[in-house]
């Protein structure tokens, strides 16, 4: 029989997902408990606070390898078996408080910047198209107060910023509502929070706009890259990842360029690791509850690198259908 997976993940996580502390956390936990930086998936977070300052406690590192190796568990059923997003309609965002602007990206001229270092190295590895009409970055403000139905949401200035190219989505800035909204003058209460809020929706719709004249692009993904990783509990999962990778114990592999970064493979348990945290989660849920408009796509590895001398660490999640197959 046929087990329809629950909406969000949220009641199935809560039985492999546990507190720093240990405890199990409850679904009305999983869904009050309010991201920090780079959380940028609500749904998904799961080493609330700080870890160990010493490192990561070895408990909740193999909580987050049993949720990455669920999420590509999931990755690999059929379409019907997840329940999917019922997030598909663009006008949405703007019904819910949400304003996009957006930009082509001219690499000659007012993007320089951002072709500095490893992201050149990612457009030559991937021969990702430098023309303007195929690199579009869309900032996402959910930035206006909106009543819908009886139910007011308040403008809680999270912010979504993503530059979408033909082949590859990186995201560059997010801050999610539940980040965002508390630290307000007129601070946004949970229950004010919008119900659109989680980056992998909100960057669905955004992606599936950018390719309305070929809904086909959207199924030639070939990769996900969440630059500037900085939060700390994020950062010291990665670091417990590349340990088994690394030469020695002082080996500094997490801010190497990208092409001396560590490619770290999705059937290890660093792998794994790493799809569970925050960052990666919010890809899989976007791979996971859009597997209509996207094609069975899983995750087959991923790269830590450095971007540039600005920027932190950064994942590069790299795409291919289920089964390997295109």
């Amino acid at each position: 029989m046929r087990i329809q997976m629950l909406s969000s993940f949220a009641a199935i996580l809560a039985l492999v997902i546990t507190t720093v502390t240990g405890h199990e956390l409850s679904n009305n936990a999983v869904t009050r408990r309010q991201p920090t930086y780079d959380e940028s998936h609500t749904r998904d977070n799961t080493t609330s606070g700080r870890l160990l300052t010493r490192g990561i406690d070895r408990n909740v590192y193999d909580k987050l390898v049993r949720k990455g190796e669920y999420l590509l568990d999931q990755l690999e059923k059929p379409a019907g078996y997840v329940q999917p997003s019922h997030w598909v309609q663009y006008a949405d965002l703007e019904k819910y408080g949400w304003t996009s602007q957006s930009r082509k990206f001219d690499y000659q001229e007012t993007a320089r910047w951002f072709m500095a270092g490893s992201n050149e190295q990612i457009f030559e590895a991937y021969s990702l198209s430098k023309d303007p009409d195929d690199n579009v970055e869309v900032v996402c403000t959910n930035d206006r107060a909106v009543r819908v139905g009886d139910h007011e949401y308040g403008a809680s200035q999270g912010e979504y910023t993503n530059l979408f190219n033909s082949k590859m989505i990186f995201a560059t800035n997010n801050y999610s509502p539940g980040h965002n909204g508390p630290k307000q003058a007129n601070p946004v209460s949970s229950n004010q929070i919008t119900p659109l809020s989680h980056w992998s929706d909100v960057v669905f719709l955004q992606w599936q706009q950018f390719c309305k004249h070929d809904p086909e692009k959207m199924k030639k993904l070939v990769g996900i890259a969440r630059d500037d990783v900085v939060n700390w509990d994020t950062e010291q999962v990665i670091l417990e990842a590349l340990r088994p990778l690394a030469d020695s114990p002082d080996a500094d592999i997490d801010r190497q360029p990208f092409n001396q970064g560590t490619w770290v493979d999705m059937k290890s348990d660093s792998g794994k690791a790493i799809l569970g945290t925050a960052s990666g989660a919010g890809v899989a849920f976007f791979l996971a509850q859009h597997k209509v408009q996207l094609g069975m796509m899983t995750v087959k590895r991923v790269k830590v690198y450095k971007p540039n001398d600005f920027t932190d660490k950064a994942l590069l999640f790299e795409l291919e259908p289920v089964g390997g197959q295109h």
